[in-house]
């Protein structure tokens, strides 16, 4: 349990960190 927590943990702030800059990206795509 305490590696799946780890591991989810390190992909929740793996994926915040992309999802912003992601998001920055895609603010930029949604301007169709």
């Amino acid at each position: 349990m305490t590696t799946d927590v780890r591991s989810n943990g390190s992909r929740k702030k793996k994926k915040e960190e992309d999802g912003k800059k992601k998001k920055k990206k895609k603010k930029k795509k949604k301007k169709k």
